[in-house]
């Protein structure tokens, strides 16, 4: 079965997220790891909503940790955060 347009616009923006990560010494296997947040300022994703900022990125994050693409820690008093980082 052929990809929609919005699936290939979906694998191109996990592309993006993955080929911004590969930028950023905290995000690599052995980094710290960086929060949605950071990523997603990095990748050029924010879109300055005052609600909802950071969902588009969260998703394309949480997608390719379960293609296991990245993967994630937390630290620190709130283990509530996620760090992402590089498989």
């Amino acid at each position: 079965m052929a990809a929609t347009d919005g699936e290939k616009l979906i694998q191109q923006c996990q592309q993006h997220i993955l080929a911004t990560m590969r930028t950023l010494p905290e995000c690599a296997q052995d980094g710290p790891g960086l929060r949605n947040k950071d990523i997603e300022t990095a990748a050029g994703f924010a879109l300055h909503l005052r609600r909802q900022d950071g969902w588009f990125t969260w998703s394309l994050v949480m997608s390719l940790v379960q293609e296991k693409e990245i993967q994630f820690t937390t630290r620190g008093k709130n283990r509530g955060v996620r760090y992402f980082r590089l498989r």
